[in-house]
This record gives structure tokens, sequence and C-alpha cells, in this order.
């Protein structure tokens, strides 16, 4: 009996999937399920049933040199949760600290306004 020994990766099938793969949207920005695209333009489809081997095989013949090209990225884009969170609730983070710091600026304006110059506030 033969025994082929399998080489060590240095990235898990969901982390190379992510880096690689994002998910399709429709006209009104909604993702569409189990239809990711990938960095050189195809378009899979990933269900339960086939895991990520889909979108590995598109991978392994696409980008041969996946590993090396995720090494040189950083962090964020191969293993961070940033992949994983909806495009519109980060949309709606993005909005909402805007609306706060510029409401924060004013009120902070407002206050040097009412107590006296802003170099009188350091004293």
């Amino acid at each position: 009996m033969v025994c082929a020994v399998r080489p060590n990766t240095t990235f898990t099938n969901p982390q190379v999937s992510g880096f690689y793969f994002r998910p399709c949207r429709n006209e009104y920005d909604e993702v569409i399920p189990e239809c990711f695209r990938c960095r050189c333009g195809t378009v899979r489809k990933q269900t339960n049933r086939n895991g990520y081997s889909n979108l590995m095989q598109d991978v392994l013949r696409q980008h041969p040199d996946h590993e090396s090209a995720m090494l040189q990225a950083t962090a964020a884009e191969t293993g961070s949760v940033l992949n994983f969170v909806q495009h519109l609730s980060r949309n709606l983070y993005g909005w909402m600290h805007w609306i706060i710091e510029s409401n924060l600026r004013s009120l902070s304006t407002r206050v040097a306004r009412q107590e006296g110059t802003p170099h009188l506030l350091l004293r």
C-alpha cells in the first residue's frame, strides 16, 4: 500500500476563499446566496454540500501562487473578520461613525464658544 503525504498548507480553505472571493450582489446591492466572484472574474457557486471545494478548485487552477500572494498580503486581507461582515453593516457603521464624529466636533466648538477661547480652556 502506498502512503501519500500531503504538504502542510499555510492557510485554511476558508481563509483562501475569503481572500480570493467576494459575494455576488444583485442590482439592489443585496448578497446573492451561494454565488461568489473571484478576483480574476470567475463566478462560482458554493453550497453546503460541497463546502469550499468548488472555490478551492478555481484558486488552485487560476492562482497557482496563491500561498505566496497571501503571505505578502496584510493580515486584514487574509484572516480578518471584515471578510465575513456584511457590506451593508460596514456601510451603516461608516455613516454612523461619520455623523457622530461631526456632531462631536460641532459640540466641542459650541462648548469652546460658551466658555471662552480655546487657549483659555487649556489653563
